[in-house]
């Protein structure tokens, strides 16, 4: 005996399982668990540090070029390590 929808339950069950954990949660987010207590207002530090906006970071200004400084001419020909800068 053939099946007559081709295998398309197991479709079904796992697009179930995870349906099964999301709708409690859905129900009860927008239902809400207590409607006659009001929610605190101290929130958990972790939820208050994404709620809480951060300072706009200063603002980079590049400096100015420096002027190269004239150098001296070495009579000598030889360089030395200040000629490498």
């Amino acid at each position: 005996m053939e099946d007559p929808t081709g295998g398309m339950w197991i479709y079904l069950i796992f697009l179930l399982i995870p349906l099964a954990r999301i709708i409690p949660r859905l129900l009860r987010k927008y239902r809400g668990k207590n409607l006659h207590e009001p929610e605190p207002e101290e929130q958990p530090p972790e939820r208050k540090f994404f709620r809480e906006r951060m300072p706009d970071p200063p603002r980079f200004r590049p400096e100015p070029p420096k002027e190269p400084e004239p150098q001296e001419e070495k009579k000598d020909g030889w360089m030395s390590k200040d000629d490498f800068r």
